[in-house]
């Protein structure tokens, strides 16, 4: 066969009505300048339509997760090196954000994230037919479930996205802002004539539930898939899964690495119920300071304090969502978990004002509380 080369083709349709797409159960109408197919369609017309929806965080990286597959089925000679190219091209888009706009579906959807899956598997099939210089639509020559989804699982497949997703938001965004927050009060500890004690207990306090975050977190780097879904192959080999890890680990340039058992009765929400439980330890400390404090120092600081009080209590009741495990649909654990990390990163950011130099020191004179 030719080899097939890639075109430098913008992201975007540009194309207005409907276009008639076919899959397996049958065929839909779907919008012309979406990259979706009949099966996100599909679902469409059975979830109800809202803007609660799983952050944009988690779709990029599942652009990781399907640009190691397609890696790792290279390597073991289940995809044509000109596909896989085109699907790494494609998930490239959409890593760095730009197929943003093609993931309609609510959160209210199958327990393992199917539609989901299914969704994520058409809109980078039809970018990289796209880039091939074919039909939009057309499911050739890289189909979304053969190609794209060739030997992997939703459930295990929406996990590891999903695990990629908190790591990275933990790291690069609740991490940053709680440890800044600690160092913040530590410095102005230093200064202080009244109240140092207190000060350093409450930036101790904070480095504790950053290192319960980190503990947990750990959990989230083993990667697995388990059984194939389309029938291809039973089981991935240990190699290619060790590819598959590999290139994750490389992409995103964190420590991902097989699990132990990569078997699908492995593959469960705990670590992730793990690091929201850790998460949400640090909201109880957070909010817990800012009353102290901000009771202390009177209205000069309500105004932050109330915020941040407020932002730590939403993560708190977000728990709820989440506490029930195994028996809470991944897209609803994935939304609340990736939404608490982002405003508990807020609430630190907002708590600032609640701790600078007379905040505290104000507290300190009242006497220091013991914890």
């Amino acid at each position: 066969m030719a080899i097939r080369a890639l075109r430098g083709i913008p992201v975007g349709i540009a194309q207005t009505g409907l276009r008639r797409e076919r899959d397996s159960r049958g065929s839909a109408d779907v919008p012309a300048d979406r990259y979706w197919g009949a099966g996100t369609q599909r679902a469409l017309s059975v979830i109800a339509t809202s803007d609660d929806r799983i952050p944009e965080r988690f779709y990029r990286s599942y652009g990781y997760t399907k640009h190691a597959a397609a890696i790792a089925n290279e390597s073991s000679g289940l995809l044509q090196p000109w596909k896989r190219e085109a699907i790494s091209a494609a998930a490239a888009d959409l890593i760095e954000g730009g197929l943003t706009n093609h993931f309609p579906l609510s959160v209210r959807q199958s327990g393992s994230g199917l539609e989901t899956d299914i969704n994520v598997n058409e809109v980078l099939a039809n970018r990289a037919i796209q880039l091939l210089g074919g039909v939009v639509g057309s499911r050739a020559p890289v189909h979304p479930a053969k190609d794209v989804n060739l030997a992997q699982a939703a459930l295990t497949t929406f996990t590891i996205a999903m695990h990629i997703a908190i790591v990275t938001e933990i790291e690069t965004g609740l991490v940053p802002k709680a440890a800044g927050l600690a160092s913040m009060i530590e410095g102005n500890a230093e200064r202080a004539d009244h109240g140092g004690r207190s000060r350093m207990g409450y930036a101790y306090r904070l480095r504790q539930s950053l290192r319960r975050i980190d503990e947990a977190e750990g959990d989230m780097h083993e990667v697995f898939l388990g059984e194939a879904a389309d029938g291809g192959i039973s089981a991935w080999s240990p190699q290619h899964l060790e590819t598959f890890a590999h290139s994750i680990a490389m992409a995103t340039r964190r420590p991902f690495i097989v699990a132990a058992n990569t078997s699908p009765e492995a593959c469960s929400p705990d670590p992730a119920v793990a690091a929201m439980a850790a998460v949400r330890g640090l909201a109880v400390t957070l909010h817990g300071i800012v009353e102290n404090v901000g009771l202390a120092a009177g209205p000069a600081v309500s105004a932050a304090t109330g915020a941040a009080a407020a932002a730590c209590q939403t993560v708190i009741a977000e728990d709820g969502r989440v506490i029930a495990g195994g028996g809470a649909p991944l897209p609803v654990i994935a939304q609340s978990v990736l939404d608490s990390i982002r405003v508990l990163g807020d609430a630190c950011e907002t708590a600032r004002p609640v701790f600078a130099g007379p905040a505290i020191a104000a507290r300190g004179r009242a006497g220091d509380v013991q914890r």
